[in-house]
C-alpha cells in the first residue's frame, strides 16, 4: 500500500502541495502534534518559521508514504530540486500481529482508528511491546542546498497535516496498515472475507436488507396507537459479530440503546 500526493500541472508549470494552515500551528490532532514537536526539537527555532514558509509556497511537488519510509520531492529554485527521505524502523511481524489483535479486541479502539481517530490509549499498546507509536525518523537529503534543515522541516510540516487526515498515514511507515488491521478483525470476529462481500451485487444486497427489515403484517392506519411489546434486540438479530461474546458491558449497552 502507498499513500501519494502530487502537484497540479497548469499553464505555469507544476503547482506543488501546500499547507492548509496559512498561519500559526500546523498539526491539529494530538498524534500529529506530538510527532511534529519531536521533530522540531532537533532544529533551531529560527528554522521553524522558514520551514513553514516553504511548506506554504507550493514548493513540495510530490509526497509518497510507504512501508519504512516517507519521501518528498521539493523545488528549491528554478533549476534546483531535491529528494528528502524519512526512514523508519518497521515493527517486527510477530509484534505487529499482537498489536493488530490488541486493537481489534477492544471495539472502541478499532472503531476509532477505522474512523481516522487515534484513541490515546492505543499508544500504550505499542509501548507494551517495546515500540513507539510516534517514531522519530532519520532524514536523508539528496540535493544541493546550503541549508537542507529548513527543507526537511518544510516536509515535516506538510506530512503532519497528512497525519491529521488519517493516522494510517503515520502508521504505514511502521508497517501497520488498515488492510492488516481489518484482516485481523475478520479473523477474530469470524467475519466474511472482503472478497466474499464484494461478490454481492448492490441490487442483491439492497433486496436482502429490505427483506430483513420487512414487516410481516401491514401497519394499521393509526400507527401512533400501536402497543409495541418490548423486544430483546439480540433475540431478533442474533449476536453482533463486531462485539466479543464475553464483553457483557458493551452487549448490555447495545441492548439498552436499541431497546424497543
Amino acid at each position: 500500500m502507498t499513500f501519494s500526493w502530487t502537484g497540479i500541472e497548469d499553464a505555469g508549470g507544476t503547482k506543488g502541495l501546500a499547507l492548509k494552515s496559512r498561519r500559526g500551528p500546523v498539526a491539529k490532532t494530538w498524534w500529529a502534534s506530538q510527532w511534529l514537536t519531536e521533530i522540531e526539537a532537533d532544529y533551531d527555532e529560527s528554522l521553524h518559521d522558514s520551514g513553514k514558509r516553504i511548506a506554504r509556497k507550493n514548493q513540495i511537488l510530490q509526497l509518497y508514504v510507504n512501508e519504512s519510509e516517507i519521501k518528498y520531492y521539493i523545488k528549491i529554485s528554478r533549476d534546483n530540486y531535491a529528494w528528502i527521505t524519512q526512514t523508519y524502523q518497521v515493527i517486527a511481524p510477530e509484534i505487529r500481529e499482537q498489536i493488530y489483535a490488541d486493537i481489534t479486541q477492544v471495539p472502541l479502539h478499532y472503531a476509532s482508528i477505522i474512523s481516522n481517530f487515534l484513541h490515546p490509549s492505543i499508544s500504550e499498546i505499542f509501548t507494551e511491546y517495546g515500540v513507539s507509536l510516534l517514531q522519530k525518523p532519520t532524514f536523508h537529503f539528496d540535493g544541493d542546498y546550503e541549508n537542507p534543515d529548513e527543507l526537511i522541516l518544510a516536509g515535516a510540516y506538510l506530512i503532519s497535516e497528512q497525519f491529521d487526515y488519517s493516522p494510517f498515514v503515520m502508521l504505514l511507515p511502521l508497517g501497520i496498515s488498515q488492510e492488516g488491521l481489518q484482516e485481523k478483525a475478520h479473523d477474530i470476529w469470524d467475519l466474511p472475507c472482503q472478497e466474499t462481500r464484494q461478490d454481492i451485487k448492490l441490487p442483491e444486497l439492497e433486496e436482502q436488507m429490505a427483506n430483513y427489515f420487512k414487516l410481516n403484517d401491514e401497519l394499521p392506519n393509526d400507527i401512533y396507537k400501536i402497543n409495541i411489546k418490548e423486544t430483546d434486540i439480540m433475540k431478533c438479530l442474533g449476536h453482533p459479530p463486531f462485539i466479543p461474546v464475553d464483553d457483557k458491558g458493551l452487549l448490555t449497552s447495545l441492548r439498552n440503546l436499541y431497546e424497543i
